[in-house]
């Protein structure tokens, strides 16, 4: 079975598990109206203006309004009662076609998100890039307009996304983190790595590689088995002579071009072995260390933000991969974040009046449209054009 289909078929029954797991009532029926005091809570990542934009016609069309996390933090604590047909909708990683498509979009219809970043990677960059305001107002044809993702807008972008008074800004931790847990690599970064830049499991002081330039950046880079920081697995820590050996190697090999050898993998790791017999094996951070570099992490994410941003309060967590432990929720509370954002939990199906601000659940944006409401989507419909995006290599919701 070829590997996407594969992917898809895995992606399907995955989503079918979790629907009947974890999901509210109006994904999987045909309701009438959402009970009294549900907020359901949508993420986003890259913003693809046609189906973007059909969401935001069908939340218009059907009298939904949006909220801010300030505004679901009051409704949570009882203090303040959202507007009936309240949803929030938050965007994950600070891609650029927030910028481009998202903010432009929003500001159209009248409604507002909440944009989750990875600061440490963030770029000064050069003024803003052209986005669909510009198209509209022909200054550029549409057809020049492209998705840049996932290149992550810069601080220039960010500052006038949070002026703009339409989408807040908020964290994503520090560096997204996924974190080498395993001493022994399984491959090596190149131009078929199919991760995002800021999905990369890099060693600890190694981001500057990819920060500017992206995946090129770190290409011959070991990929040792990873999992997420907010886990609190001990990371391991390869002697940095390792790293330097295998991405220099390619550099001086040429490049990509290097990974057309169909040696390429087996010498690489002949470059990564040899560098650790003369460099050593690096060593394995103690449980203590891995919490620490989670709380470190945590406090230099608001940091940048609230430095960057001239102060303002960077308050929300959203958890990449939506995974995290209880230790790493009382960390974060500790580093002064008044909410955290999950995807879907085994014990809460929407957010409600009472429930703990830091174990707020979000659903996929395709389910925008089982909201109710005229011209509401089947569920056998939107299950189909999921396993699509799969086939296709779209992005997956």
């Amino acid at each position: 079975m070829p590997g996407r289909l594969r992917r898809a078929i895995s992606g399907y029954l995955h989503e079918w598990q979790a629907l009947r797991g974890c999901y509210p009532d109006f994904v999987l029926r045909d309701v009438d109206a959402l009970p009294k005091g549900d907020v359901p809570v949508f993420t986003f990542h890259t913003i693809e203006p046609e189906p973007f934009e059909a969401q935001l016609r069908h939340l218009r069309q059907n009298g939904y309004r949006t909220i801010d996390g300030a505004a679901l933090l009051r409704h949570l604590a009882g203090l303040a009662p959202a507007p009936e047909r309240s949803v929030m909708l938050t965007i994950d990683d600070g891609r650029k076609s927030v910028w481009t498509h998202g903010l432009p979009l929003l500001r159209r219809y009248g409604f507002r998100a909440t944009v989750f970043l990875i600061p440490g990677y963030v770029q000064d960059g050069q003024g803003v890039a052209a986005s669909l305001d510009d198209v509209w107002a022909g200054r550029i044809a549409a057809a020049d307009l492209a998705i840049a993702d996932p290149a992550l807008m810069n601080w220039n972008e960010i500052r006038a996304l949070q002026a703009s008074g339409v989408i807040d800004c908020q964290s994503h931790t520090r560096f997204h983190h996924r974190v080498p847990i395993d001493t022994a690599p399984g491959g090596f970064i190149g131009p078929t790595t199919r991760d995002a830049f800021f999905d990369l499991p890099l060693p600890s002081g190694e981001e500057w590689r990819v920060a500017g330039p992206g995946t090129a950046g770190a290409y011959g880079m070991p990929l040792y088995p990873s999992a997420s920081l907010m886990l609190a697995r001990p990371r391991y820590h390869p002697p940095t002579a390792v790293v330097a050996a295998c991405v220099d190697h390619v550099r001086r090999q040429g490049g990509a071009a290097y990974f057309a050898r169909r040696d390429a993998a087996a010498q690489l790791r002949r470059v990564h072995d040899a560098a650790k017999a003369a460099h050593g094996r690096g060593r394995m951070e103690s449980p203590a260390e891995a919490l620490a570099a989670i709380a470190e992490d945590l406090a230099g994410s608001r940091a940048l933000i609230e430095t960057a941003l001239g102060g303002k309060p960077c308050t929300h967590l959203c958890f990449p991969y939506t995974e995290g432990t209880a230790a790493a929720v009382e960390l974060a509370r500790e580093a002064g974040f008044e909410a955290a954002y999950w995807g879907v939990l085994p014990d809460r199906r929407i957010n409600r009046p009472g429930d703990d601000p830091l174990r707020i659940v979000r659903l996929k944006n395709d389910y925008i449209h089982r909201l109710p409401g005229a011209g509401r989507r089947s569920l056998g419909r939107i299950m189909l054009a999921k396993v699509h995006r799969r086939l296709t290599g779209g992005p997956i919701h």
